[in-house]
């Protein structure tokens, strides 16, 4: 499967580069489409080894198994993250864990903790406090709900709420280098679920609401055809951040004409990205087309090293954000 997950982007690849197959989808900016080559890596690493990957997906989330196996403190980590404090008050079926393989520390109760569980943990408590994820579950009872995650990452946010959300199709949108790897993860952690990867060969529709899959990943260039969907919530995780003005701006348009009048938009991202000169503010983009409320996250944070920590403060935190169109 692996094999076939690297010849289909290789064909997204190959499709980018003949602009006349381009449809209107944002550009990707100068920042992603430089930082792509550190991981280029990955289309010639041997089929076996993405068994391990994990050891991989810090090139996009900074969280690196050395921090884990070499030169972090556990018991550090467990006392800057109480697992209790931050999901006492929430159920039991919204506790996530980082999947067998993955990295991280694990609990005296069994948890299997990282700090990118710890942040998508935030996220999913901040969806149950503003009633998105109960709303939603009751509404996929009667119907398959559609979520929409505009950078997904290498394909964890989408593995914890499709799994609190069963039955709900999960569509994916980023650039071809980081869908080798949201591909990867979610097909192997995932081998019950229908993973529809992008294939311009491929005579699937990826226009049609009625597709009937688990995970459907695309790239941005194709991001009009889904113009038919209607997504019940759309995600956005530091990835606006990252990018152009343009891009934010065609994202935002994008989900404003596609989101169910119910709907909702959760954004966590930076006002902006130190070394990001593409981008002058997201809070500034996003309230062109919504209407913003600030998601509180009760509870213990990470510490974060002193020098990103002034990173953050220079550049202004938007984080917890959730956004709904305005009327």
């Amino acid at each position: 499967r692996i094999r076939q997950i690297k010849v289909d982007i290789r064909a997204m690849l190959q499709e980018r580069r003949n602009d006349a197959t381009r449809n209107g989808g944002p550009p990707a900016g100068r920042y992603w489409s430089e930082h792509c080559r550190a991981f280029a890596y990955l289309m010639d690493l041997p089929e076996q080894h993405f068994a391990d990957i994990r050891l991989h997906t810090y090139h996009l989330t900074a969280d690196t198994y050395l921090g884990y196996e070499m030169f972090a403190n556990r018991d550090a980590f467990r006392c800057s993250y109480d697992a209790r404090v931050v999901t006492d008050d929430i159920p039991a079926y919204l506790i996530l864990n980082e999947p067998a393989g993955g990295i991280g520390f694990r609990y005296p109760d069994g948890r299997f903790l990282n700090h990118d569980i710890a942040r998508y943990q935030r996220a999913v408590n901040a969806l149950w406090r503003c009633a998105e994820v109960v709303n939603l579950r009751m509404t996929s009872t009667h119907r398959r709900i559609s979520i929409l995650e505009i950078g997904g990452g290498y394909g964890a946010m989408a593995y914890h709420l499709h799994r609190i959300l069963p039955g709900s199709t999960y569509i994916i949108v980023d650039l071809p280098e980081t869908l080798l790897l949201t591909a990867s993860y979610l097909t192997l952690h995932n081998p019950d679920k229908q993973v529809y990867l992008y294939d311009p060969r491929d005579p699937t529709r990826i226009e049609d609401p009625e597709l009937r899959y688990d995970f459907i990943l695309v790239p941005p260039w194709r991001l009009w055809e889904l113009c038919r969907w209607q997504f019940d919530l759309a995600i956005n995780m530091h990835s606006f951040q990252e990018m152009s003005g343009e891009e934010v701006r065609d994202y935002v348009r994008f989900i404003a004409g596609t989101l169910k009048p119910c709907g909702a938009m959760y954004s966590e991202n930076r006002d902006t990205q130190p070394g990001n000169d593409e981008l002058e503010s997201v809070t500034g983009l996003l309230a062109q087309r919504f209407s913003l409320t600030r998601v509180v996250h009760p509870g213990p944070v990470l510490p974060v090293a002193e020098r990103v920590r002034s990173a953050l403060r220079a550049a202004g935190v938007a984080a917890g954000l959730l956004r709904r169109p305005v009327p």
